[in-house]
């Protein structure tokens, strides 16, 4: 009562938050359109491991190792970087003897699905004789 009649303040506060709130919610329905595009492409890659330097190992694990690489350019773009990823390279061989191959299907469909800043981006799969390679965005932190 010292105020006196605030309400119209709180009035103006909620339309700007429901504007706000539709405007988020319309570019936020554009970049689901747009990454629905994205994953209607195939995950499976045409690369190869010597497409790539290997920079360093980032992990090791009970199914892989995870590594950090560049890809290699050619040698018209010499002035130009390669961009940098993260490889996921998981036993085949290891995969097939203790039956995870459903476990990485899954894994690579889920990462597929997934379209979030928030989350690792997943660029797709490669394989060669040994080695099931996952392509991954590179986090540096």
């Amino acid at each position: 009562k010292m105020l006196g009649d605030v309400s119209w303040m709180f009035n103006s506060i909620n339309n700007r938050e429901k504007h706000f709130i539709k405007k988020s919610d319309s570019q936020m329905q554009l970049h689901v359109e747009n990454n629905a595009k994205k994953k209607n492409e195939s995950l499976n890659l045409s690369y190869q491991i010597s497409d790539f330097h290997v920079i360093r190992t980032i992990g090791v694990g009970t199914f892989g190792h995870v590594v950090s690489v560049q890809k290699k350019v050619p040698p018209q773009q010499a002035k130009v970087k390669g961009a940098y990823y993260v490889l996921k390279c998981q036993d085949i061989e290891f995969t097939k003897e203790n039956n995870l191959q459903e476990r990485l299907n899954r894994e690579k469909k889920i990462l597929g699905d997934l379209s979030h800043p928030f989350i690792v981006q997943f660029y797709g799969e490669f394989c060669d004789a040994k080695y099931s390679y996952f392509l991954l965005e590179l986090l540096q932190g």
